[in-house]
């Protein structure tokens, strides 16, 4: 798998997107100026890994897309 599987969607401010890959929910949003949240939800809901378990914020929208795909493939 590479990251040109994942096909991200935005809201219209992009600053808040997803992405369905595997059952998976991916999702990154933009908490404030230079700081990106993300997170893997499994299918049946629960949080698997975000920027909390793995204490890892981003100061942009495709660094924390980056460690949402890596993580989804770990």
């Amino acid at each position: 798998m590479t990251s040109n599987d994942f096909i991200w969607t935005a809201n219209d401010e992009q600053d808040d997107f997803t992405c369905l890959f595997n059952g998976y929910c991916l999702r990154v949003e933009q908490m404030r100026p230079a700081v990106w949240w993300w997170c893997v939800y499994a299918p049946h809901g629960d949080e698997v890994f975000s920027s909390y378990t793995k204490d890892e914020w981003c100061g942009t929208s495709e660094r924390a897309k980056k460690l949402a795909e890596n993580s989804c493939l770990s």
